[in-house]
């Protein structure tokens, strides 16, 4: 189903948009208006969703549990959004479907989840495909691949990088998935010493 560039500007259950549409697998919402996502977003049928596609929105704000419906779903876009932060929260419900996540072109500052600094994206353990291409990234939590033990591509290039240490990429030596690692174009000016050892099976870009 594709909702492209109508103008819509919300999401909710009592509108009854999705009503009825339980066999439903894609859902193209891109280049709307949508703003924020509410809790009762995509209530109440949309289980067998595969692909959501929120590209190209304005949404700044996602409540607790908004994707909490979609149990089957595989792809989420969100990128080209207002997405300043990512809560520990946001993403309940997709810990075990969940394969590819598209946060490219936020306004992202941290990966961390309050002042814990633990990993927001940390019980996501199936995602493959994480691209956060083009935020403001400074940093990555420490353990974040140890966290995420399926990913295969990982792309972080044009954010602000700069201070890299080794524990960030740790557990990449053991990594059996991880393919693709594209840090360009960001400000690092030096890398970790030993992290080419844990990079010997990836292909990386750090132009």
């Amino acid at each position: 189903l594709a909702l492209r560039q109508i103008g819509l500007t919300q999401l909710d259950a009592k509108l009854g948009y999705f009503a009825g549409l339980k066999s439903l697998e894609m859902l193209d919402l891109n280049s709307n208006k949508i703003s924020e996502l509410s809790a009762t977003a995509f209530e109440p049928d949309l289980s067998g969703l595969i692909y959501l596609y929120l590209d190209d929105n304005q949404i700044g704000q996602v409540a607790a549990s908004a994707f909490a419906p979609l149990t089957s779903l595989n792809l989420l876009g969100l990128s080209e959004n207002r997405l300043n932060k990512l809560t520990s929260t946001m993403f309940v419900g997709l810990e075990t479907s969940l394969n590819n996540l598209r946060l490219d072109r936020n306004r992202l500052s941290t990966l961390s989840a309050g002042p814990s600094s633990a990993n927001a994206l940390i019980k996501l353990v199936k995602i493959n495909w994480l691209s956060l291409a083009g935020n403001q990234l400074t940093t990555l939590p420490a353990n974040f691949f140890v966290d995420l033990p399926d990913l295969s591509t990982v792309i972080l290039d044009d954010n602000r990088l700069s201070n890299l240490t080794l524990k960030m990429f740790k557990g990449l030596g053991q990594s059996v998935n991880l393919l693709i690692l594209n840090l360009s174009r960001n400000k690092i000016k030096q890398l970790p010493a030993g992290l080419v050892k844990y990079l010997s099976g990836v292909v990386s870009d750090f132009r």
